[in-house]
This record gives structure tokens, C-alpha cells and sequence, in this order.
């Protein structure tokens, strides 16, 4: 009996006690649980930025961000397979057994799919398909893709920027993340947003290039089929306006397609005109000559004996390719004789030699792109030997980058003046305020204007009559001097590879553009910088020269005669040939005139008929034998859309045909294939 009555007692007592308890949660402690329990369902979620976006200089867009979908799910959490499988099948063109078979293992999570557009993914979500998880990624995309792709760089896996512009810009580019809270299930999924806690997101800064896309484009172009053509290992080339330091294009090949990154090589995906140095050879001279002159060692007329073309030097034997005796200043530039460069920079002196050199920023870096950028080699005259500034002289015994020697030209060009190498206009923080502002920048005077007024002249001449001849252009003022130095193999110089560079400006008495292109090996007999380099100048100074922009933004560049600029390859298909705006070499004009065309020069200048409508029309411009890209370019700039049939990427036909005229808006058919044999 005392048993029972303790263990009602008992009984009792854990029931009051629990009620109690109760009562003490529920009333008292009410909040401390409801906290405890929103701690245990609530996780923060990253809010991921979109990276900045990277224009060019005309505000076209060369880096963007694209949202893809991940999909993917567990097997158990999917109440109805065979359907869900079917509906999804409908949308990723997979059959349902397909899907099936990626649940190797019912309990773990499979990616089902992968990079899904929103605009599928959006289509897939509104099915609600029970147990199917999206997740959320931002990828880069680069429209012009190999295009500029060494100059943009690429991100990594964690949406980083790993070379170019992505990485010099990463920080702003790259964006603030934020984070919400959201709602979980006892397996850590999310359920839904909670609505209390948020950080906005910051996307990147937007960073605006100086270079225009269109010159890139025919830089890169025009720089593999020097490569092709010749045979070379490979090559580089620079566009440059001399008057603002501004790069235009830079382009090295091998190139690589920043979209598809890890699938080049390392090699391909380095920009070689700031990364690569080598002996520049003759292009190098005009340091000499502007030392000469600034010391007034010399004139233009001064006369050196060539000593028929070899020269034993302290037991270095120097050559000429020709037997000149008696050779003026200026004609030792224009034919490049090594024996005269080498006696003008032993009279002139080393430590003049090495000063003009200094001045025109060799031996040091740019600071375009401190991180990758390299200085190249220039030894102090403390290290010099008795021979060693003949040898500098004629480009030896140093070594420089095709931007070291882009803005040495620039400087002969700009009537003396260093500037600073500008690849950026305008970068901006993810706060929208202003980091970086490209203005024109001098470094230093390198040379006296009568100097370099001087050098203009004479480099115009080694184009008209001397080594550059086939970077003539008719009609047109071109300057610019050839470079062919023997490569160092295992410490020696080899008989058999070179660089072979040229470097010219345009026009000759008011340069715009400086070009330099630099192949590496091109095969011997073809390797004379003469003959593989400065037909490529020449081919991306006509390009541009006819396209109607460039006119429009230089009007002082015209025809010394009245004739476009033409390329004597027979052979040689002229790309942008509609663009005629090259005017008639009228002269009083004034800048907000429109250029007075001959009939036969203004093809595909948009022209406006008188009409009720007022309906704008163009004629179709050729765009056979160009590029997929490039014709793009071309028609989209006239407000033609187009379409295109075929796989390949050069254009091989066309409809309508060029010439006839057509309204904005209207489409044309591009026909793709591969190059035709030409028949005689």
C-alpha cells in the first residue's frame, strides 16, 4: 500500500514538474527558443556581384558577365522520377533514361546538367519540379573572343582575374559580395528567403580601353598572315597614337580565346609585346642618328666612308649587304648601313649613345602593366667595351620590347616628346566613383623638335627609296624603318633565324599612327625586315586609312593624289574597300564639312534620298574574303543586319551583292566556306 501511494506521489510530481516546465518555456523563455530556432533554420547565402563590365574605346563591349544554371539533385528527393525525367529530357534534349543514369548512388547529389541560360533555366523552374536544385553562376564572356583576348586577359575558376586587364583591374572589376539570410530544412536546403537580414551587393567597375576594336581586329588579321606567309615562329604588333600615348591594338600570335582559357597553351595566352625583349636590330639606329644629331656631330649631308661594305673593327668584322664607299648621314638611315651607324656612334661618343637611349625609355619599364611588364637590358657605359657602342649602334648588345620601340618612334613622331603608354581612359570602383583617369601624360623631351623633324624626314625616304619600300603606300606619306637582327642560340648568334621587325608611322608630316610588327624566325630569305614586316604596315595602314571613320576623325590625312590607298599585290583582296571617305586632297575644308567624293570613290557612303519617309539607305558594301568577324563588324556599322550560312569563318559569298543599295535594317546573307583557288 505505502508502495503505490509513493509511486503516485512519484507520478504526480514528474507530471507537475513537466507542466511547470512547460509553462516556463511557452511563457517565459518564449523568445530565447524562437531565437534558438530561427539560429538552427536560417543560414546566410553569398549574394555573388557581377563583375565589371570592359569597353573599348568607342564603348563596345570586349568583357561581360553571363547568369547560367547549374542543375542538379538527389534521387530520394525527387517524388516523382519518371516524370520529372521526362519533363526535364523535354528541355535539355536528353532522354529520361539518360538523366536516370546519372543516379549512380540514390542518396548522394548529382549535377544533372550544367551552364543552362537563364532563359532555359527560367522556362525549367515554372514545370516546379519536385527535388531539382538550381544554382546560381555568373560566367565572363568575351563577345570579340580571340580578339584582344592577350590585351583582356581571363579569370579563373573563382571568377578572378588571372592576366591582362582582368588582373591589373581586378579589385574594382571584380565587386563587393553581399549575403542574405535564408530559411533551411533539417538538411541544410534552402526552403526560402527569410526577409530580415540582407547586405546588398556591389557589381564590379566598368573600365574603358583605349583600344578600338576595329584596329585590333585588323592588327591581329594582318599580323598571322605576315606569320603564314613567312613562315615564322611567331610574332607581335602594336598600334599606337604618338600624339596621346593611347594603344590602339596590341596583338601577339599564337593567341588564345579568353572564353575557352584552359584549353591553350600558357605560351599563347602571354601578351609577348611587353613580356618578350630581343636584340631590335636595325630599327634600333635611330637612336644613334638622334644622338648624332642632337650633339651636332654630324648633319644630314655629313659624309662617312663605308669601306665597301666590311669593316674590320678591333677584330670585330662588321658587313653591309652592300659595297657602299662613301655614304651621307641621312642615306647610312635609309639603306641601313651597319659600317656607318657603327662610325657615327664612335665619334659621337658612348656616353651620347647611352643618354639618347635613356631619353627614349630603353632599359626600363613603361608602367603600362607594372606587374608583367619587362624592362629589358641596357648596361651602363661603366660596362661597355671598346666596340660595344658600334654594336649598340646597329641594335646589338641590347635588348627592348616592340612597346619600348612603339613609344620611341612615338617620339620621333611627336616632334620629340616621350609619352607615357596609356591602355586605360576611365576605371571606375564598384562605388561608381572614378580610380583612374587616362590622361596624356609626358614623360620627358627625349629629343630637340628639329631632331626629330629631322629623323621624320629621313625615315619618309627609307620608305620612298631606301629599305622599307614595300611599306609605300600611294599617295600617301609613310615613315618608318626596318630591323633584321640575328637571333642568340646556346650564346651565339645563328646564321639562320632573325627578328625581323619594322616600325612605321603615318602620315610622314603629321603622324596619327605608329605600327610596329615583330616576327620571330620567319624563314630564311624571306626574313629581311624589309620584306616580311613592312609589307604587314603597309596592309594595316591601307586597311585603315580606308575605313570612314578614321577620315572623319582625322581630316588633315589626305591622298597626296587623287587616288585611295591601294596595295600593288595583284593578289591582294583590299578589306574595307567600301569605306572611300578618304576626300580628294582639298585641303580648305573645313572640320565640319562632309569630304567632296569623286563618283568613283564613294561606294557605300550611307546616303540619304529625299523622299516623304526620308528613308535612309546603303549600298551593300564587299565584305567576300574577309573575316566572319570582320564583315560583322562592317555591316553592323551600317545598320545592316545579317545573316549568316555555313560553319566556316571566312566569307566567300554574299547576297545581295556589293553595290546595291539597301535600307537600314534590311538583312544580308552571309555565305561561309573555305578560301577559293584563285584561277588565272
Amino acid at each position: 500500500m505505502a508502495r503505490s501511494y509513493l509511486m503516485a506521489i512519484l507520478m504526480i510530481s514528474i507530471f507537475f514538474i513537466i507542466v511547470i516546465k512547460l509553462i516556463e518555456i511557452q511563457l517565459f523563455d518564449i523568445y530565447n527558443y524562437k531565437n534558438l530556432a530561427e539560429i538552427q533554420t536560417t543560414n546566410k547565402e553569398e549574394i555573388l556581384p557581377e563583375r565589371g563590365i570592359i569597353f573599348d574605346r568607342k564603348n563596345r563591349i570586349l568583357a561581360t558577365n553571363q547568369i547560367v544554371y547549374t542543375l542538379g539533385a538527389r534521387y530520394i528527393d525527387i517524388s516523382d522520377p519518371l516524370t520529372t525525367f521526362k519533363q526535364l529530357g523535354s528541355h535539355l534534349n536528353m532522354s529520361h533514361s539518360e538523366i536516370a543514369s546519372i543516379f549512380e548512388n540514390k542518396r548522394k547529389y548529382y549535377v544533372i546538367k550544367e551552364d543552362i541560360p537563364l532563359s532555359l533555366a527560367s522556362e525549367i523552374m515554372k514545370e516546379n519540379l519536385h527535388g531539382i536544385r538550381f544554382e546560381k553562376k555568373i560566367n565572363r564572356i568575351y563577345p570579340y573572343e580571340e580578339t584582344g583576348g592577350q590585351v583582356l586577359g581571363y579569370v579563373g575558376w573563382d571568377n578572378r582575374g588571372v592576366s591582362g586587364i582582368e588582373k591589373l583591374y581586378d579589385e574594382s572589376l571584380c565587386g563587393e559580395k553581399g549575403w542574405e539570410e535564408i530559411q533551411v530544412d533539417r538538411k541544410g536546403r534552402r526552403v526560402s528567403y527569410s526577409g530580415k537580414n540582407r547586405k546588398e551587393k556591389k557589381d564590379g567597375g566598368n573600365v574603358f580601353l583605349t583600344i578600338d576594336i576595329d584596329y585590333q581586329t585588323i592588327l591581329e588579321e594582318e599580323l598571322q598572315k605576315a606569320i603564314k606567309e613567312n613562315n615564322a615562329k611567331h610574332g607581335m604588333g602594336i598600334l599606337v597614337n604618338p600624339n596621346t600615348g593611347e594603344i590602339l591594338g596590341m596583338a601577339s600570335w599564337p593567341n588564345f580565346n579568353p572564353n575557352q582559357a584552359s584549353s591553350f597553351p600558357i605560351e599563347n595566352r602571354k601578351n609577348r609585346v611587353i613580356s618578350d625583349s630581343f636584340e631590335p636590330g636595325s630599327v634600333y639606329k635611330i637612336v644613334a642618328a638622334a644622338a648624332a644629331l642632337e650633339t651636332g656631330v654630324f648633319t644630314t649631308n655629313s659624309l662617312i666612308y663605308c669601306e665597301g661594305g666590311k669593316w674590320d673593327f678591333l677584330g670585330k668584322t662588321i658587313h653591309d649587304t652592300k659595297k657602299n664607299e662613301w655614304l651621307s648621314f641621312e642615306d647610312i638611315i635609309i639603306h641601313s648601313s651597319n659600317i656607318g651607324i657603327g662610325k657615327i656612334a664612335q665619334q659621337e661618343g658612348d656616353d651620347a649613345l647611352y643618354q639618347m637611349s635613356k631619353n627614349l625609355g630603353f632599359g626600363e619599364q613603361t608602367g603600362l602593366f607594372p606587374t608583367m611588364e619587362i624592362s629589358g637590358n641596357l648596361n651602363p657605359v661603366s660596362e661597355w667595351g671598346k666596340i660595344s657602342s658600334s654594336q649598340v649602334a646597329m641594335g646589338h648588345y641590347v635588348t627592348t620590347t616592340l612597346l619600348q620601340l612603339a613609344m620611341a618612334y612615338s617620339s620621333v613622331a611627336n616632334n620629340g616628346l616621350l609619352m607615357q603608354p596609356t591602355l586605360v581612359r576611365s576605371a571606375y570602383s564598384p562605388n561608381r566613383e572614378l580610380i583612374e583617369s587616362g590622361s596624356i601624360e609626358v614623360v620627358r623631351r627625349a629629343m630637340s623638335e628639329s631632331t626629330a623633324s629631322t629623323l621624320r624626314s629621313i625615315l619618309e625616304k627609307a620608305v620612298n627609296e631606301g629599305t622599307g619600300q614595300k611599306a609605300y603606300i600611294k599617295g600617301y606619306r609613310v615613315a618608318g624603318k626596318t630591323g633584321t637582327a640575328q637571333k642568340v642560340i646556346d650564346g651565339k648568334y645563328s646564321d639562320q633565324y632573325y627578328i625581323s621587325s619594322f616600325i612605321g608611322f603615318f602620315p610622314a608630316n603629321k603622324p596619327v599612327l605608329v605600327c610596329g610588327i615583330t616576327l620571330d624566325s620567319p624563314a630564311y630569305g624571306k626574313h629581311w625586315g624589309g620584306t616580311c614586316a613592312a609589307p604587314a604596315v603597309k596592309n594595316i595602314f591601307t586597311r585603315i586609312i580606308n575605313t570612314t571613320d578614321f577620315n572623319n576623325l582625322y581630316e588633315w590625312v589626305q591622298p597626296v593624289e587623287d587616288v585611295l590607298a591601294e596595295n600593288d599585290d595583284p593578289n591582294y583582296a583590299l578589306p574595307y574597300q567600301f569605306s572611300a571617305s578618304l576626300g580628294t586632297g582639298n585641303t580648305s575644308s573645313s572640320k565640319n564639312s562632309e569630304p567632296q567624293l569623286p563618283a568613283s570613290q564613294s561606294q557605300s557612303i550611307t546616303q540619304q534620298e529625299t523622299t516623304h519617309e526620308m528613308e535612309i539607305q546603303v549600298l551593300v558594301p564587299n565584305v567576300k574574303n574577309m573575316s566572319v568577324k570582320n564583315a560583322q563588324h562592317i555591316l553592323s556599322k551600317l545598320s545592316l543586319n545579317y545573316e549568316i550560312k555555313g560553319t566556316d569563318n571566312l566569307v566567300i559569298d554574299q547576297i545581295p551583292l556589293p553595290g546595291e543599295s539597301l535600307s537600314r535594317g534590311s538583312v544580308c546573307l552571309l555565305i561561309t566556306g573555305k578560301k577559293r583557288n584563285e584561277t588565272p
